[in-house]
């Protein structure tokens, strides 16, 4: 299970990567690979989602077994990032639906929200994944 939790990390993380990627080729103007980048990212963190979900329902969750100073670091880090997950979901579906539409002026509203809180889901993410494998107890 444990390769499941590592390739799930890995998932997020590089959808993290590629969606800063994206964000950078569209600042240059390449509006050929921005959204081929910005796919793909979606596609790492729908990925995600079904290696965490899979995982989860094979072995239940993992609790913070660390020591005890930083219990309430790890839930607050566990916390906003699960907030930051959730709310990204209808953020990013947003900001595909305009540009799909071709309503670019709406697509960036809803992108310029959604893409910082994708980058703090993706690296908080990664920071649980590690906490966890250090200190995490079945």
């Amino acid at each position: 299970m444990e390769a499941l939790s590592a390739w799930a990390a890995y998932a997020v993380l590089a959808s993290g990567v590629l969606a800063a990627l994206g964000v950078a080729r569209i600042r240059k103007g390449d509006r050929m690979l921005h959204p081929r980048l910005m796919l793909a990212a979606v596609a790492l963190a729908a990925i995600f989602l079904v290696l965490y979900l899979l995982k989860w329902s094979l072995v239940g969750t993992v609790r913070y077994g660390g020591p005890e100073p930083g219990r309430v670091p790890y839930l607050v880090l566990l916390l906003s990032h699960t907030l930051a997950a959730t709310l990204n979901v209808p953020l990013v579906l947003g900001a595909i639906y305009a540009a799909w539409r071709g309503r670019w002026n709406l697509h960036k509203r809803w992108a310029r929200v959604a893409v910082p809180v994708w980058l703090y889901a993706a690296a908080t993410g990664w920071l649980v994944y590690w906490v966890l494998a250090r200190w995490g107890v079945s």
